[in-house]
């Protein structure tokens, strides 16, 4: 992944034209572009920072190439919820967050799968060349029935094992929900994949959501996003954010928002030495994204669909491995 090529190059297009010139980032007044020339430079320095200890310290292999099949799953949840505000969903738009946050975790559950499927730290010597849809490709509606086997009390185990060290904006709380249950359809799948059984619902299905996963509209766009991941995806431990915005139609959100995300990811993928530093990048990323006047309330909510994911996504993908690494009988950490 280029390190800050483009946003450094859009960031040096800001300081070197006067501030009269209204052209520099859109038709945004004066005020909101300081706003957003605020917050990307802020971030762009605790990113500098935090890498530049990186390379004293040294970064986790292991939990770097966990983050790094995370990091399929981080898009799939921000593009669906980007999917969610072009066609809308059963519940509204993205900005309802019980509607919205449905398709952002079908489609992060999705990516997961396609990621996993490619993963030759999994399956060493297995899938190393390019992944295909053939083998990565799961039905979103498969998906939104494995999450009607979530109770109540799932939900409260994955929170204290996952131990996660996040704090949501004050009414967005419920977002997390979003990683929480990605952790959880996953385990479902997986455990039915294993079993080779077909899924049962506990909880009813809702007939009208599982006709939306399925309508010919939603597939359309799950799959493009899908196909966008693959392509981004030249190899597992190179999740190009880059390829993924150069080949979406990002139109629910900005350029701003995108520079945000290709931030958040260039650091999640490079710096993590431990589960604690990807609770501390996603905190600050959280608290800069809730004090800025540069988003939308509707951009906010995608940022936080992805951070949710971005926390509870590696937690899963290291038991997960570990536990492959133990039946191959190979030692932890190494591949």
């Amino acid at each position: 992944m280029k390190k800050y090529l483009w946003y450094s190059i859009f960031i040096f297009a800001i300081a070197m034209n006067s501030c009269d010139n209204d052209n520099i980032l859109s038709s945004s007044p004066k005020e909101t572009q300081m706003e957003e020339q605020h917050l990307l430079v802020d971030l762009q320095n605790y990113n500098k920072d935090l890498l530049t200890r990186a390379e004293t310290r040294g970064a986790g292999d292991w939990i770097l190439k966990t983050c790094a099949i995370a990091g399929a799953d981080i898009i799939g949840a921000w593009g669906g919820a980007q999917i969610g505000g072009t066609i809308g969903s059963v519940g509204g738009s993205v900005g309802t967050i019980v509607g919205g946050s449905i398709i952002s975790l079908v489609c992060g559950t999705g990516a997961s799968y396609l990621a996993y499927k490619g993963c030759s730290i999994v399956k060493p010597g297995i899938n190393t060349g390019p992944i295909t849809s053939e083998i990565a490709y799961i039905d979103p509606g498969y998906i939104y029935l494995a999450t009607l086997n979530i109770s109540p009390e799932d939900r409260l185990n994955e929170i204290r094992e996952a131990n996660i060290s996040t704090t949501f904006p004050e009414g967005f709380e419920g977002i997390e929900r979003i990683g929480i249950d990605h952790n959880l359809a996953l385990e479902g799948l997986f455990m039915e994949d294993s079993a080779n059984n077909d899924h049962t619902q506990p909880n009813p299905v809702d007939s009208a959501t599982l006709n939306f996963f399925n309508s010919p509209e939603f597939i359309i766009q799950y799959q493009a996003l899908q196909n966008q991941i693959l392509t981004a995806m030249t190899e597992i431990e190179n999740l190009d954010i880059e390829q993924y915005f150069s080949d979406s139609d990002n139109q629910n959100i900005s350029l701003t928002a995108q520079n945000v995300m290709t931030l958040f990811m260039e650091l999640y993928t490079q710096y993590p030495a431990g589960l604690e530093d990807i609770d501390q990048i996603v905190n600050f990323y959280l608290q800069k994204i809730d004090n800025t006047n540069a988003l939308t309330m509707d951009e906010k909510e995608i940022l936080y669909s992805g951070l949710a994911v971005a926390a509870y996504s590696p937690r899963f993908w290291s038991a997960k491995f570990e536990n492959e690494q133990l039946e191959r009988g190979e030692p932890l950490g190494e591949n």
